[in-house]
């Protein structure tokens, strides 16, 4: 049976079809049959996969909190998984079941976006570059810059703090044996005024070799009040954060 909700569209189903809406949009599809189908040893190494690239994509966003703070937008898991899982496949010469990020195209995991309300592009045009050493120790360096020309201005806000999250995570996570990724947090503070921040420059301690180096960004912005001092003014529909990069 189906019916029209309070928005006007149809729910429910109509013999074979049934309907259902998603994201604002009306959706028919058929019935599946009450045979259960059998999975070919295909499909099975292909979820093995999509399995293993799910649960590194879980264990990144959970590494992320220290600057995402639970404030990326509501569909931001979906896109990153989807993400992972097609890097890992792209280019990947492993056979179909064995494959892991790390034999994948880690050049579309490139600045990628963790609230689509506010896009880090859009509030920081600033391009760090990154360069891993031999001995796995990755270095993060800014060039001189303006903040008028590089940093957008937010209504209300005094100060911004740019911040820089890196993070070692392997290609294999067991669930089972969770491990701590080693992490390290950079800073930079500058008032929102015209001025001119020197360049910086900032160095990994040894990170674990093997493993996925993932580089991730923020700009927080802050009102200085007299009274309680710097007050944040990111929140839930307002906080530009982006994976910038994933390196080997």
């Amino acid at each position: 049976m189906a019916r029209i909700n309070k928005k006007g569209q149809i729910i429910g189903s109509i013999g074979p079809v049934s309907f259902r809406a998603y994201n604002g949009k009306e959706y028919l599809q058929g019935k599946p049959g009450k045979k259960k189908m059998k999975q070919t040893v295909a499909t099975k190494k292909s979820a093995s996969d999509f399995g293993r690239g799910s649960r590194l994509a879980k264990a990144i966003r959970e590494a992320l909190f220290p600057i995402l703070q639970n404030r990326g937008d509501a569909n931001f898991y979906r896109r990153f998984t989807t993400k992972i899982n097609t890097a890992t496949q792209d280019g990947n010469s492993k056979p179909i079941g064995s494959r892991t990020l790390m034999e994948g195209n880690l050049d579309l995991l490139q600045n990628i976006d963790c609230n689509l309300a506010s896009p880090f592009v859009h509030y920081c045009k600033l391009s760090p570059t990154l360069s891993l050493s031999g001995s796995c120790q990755l270095t993060i360096a800014l060039p001189e810059f303006s903040v008028l020309d590089y940093i957008a201005q937010k209504e209300k806000a005094t100060h911004a703090e740019l911040v820089f999250l890196v993070t070692a995570l392997p290609t294999e996570i067991d669930p089972e044996n969770p491990i701590e990724p080693k992490a390290e947090l950079f800073r930079l503070a500058f008032p929102l005024k015209a001025s001119v921040v020197p360049a910086q420059q900032w160095t990994t301690v040894v990170l674990p070799e093997g493993q996925l180096i993932v580089v991730a960004s923020a700009l927080f912005y802050y009102r200085d009040n007299a009274l309680a001092g710097m007050v944040g003014l990111n929140g839930k529909e307002f906080h530009p954060v982006e994976v910038s990069a994933v390196l080997k």
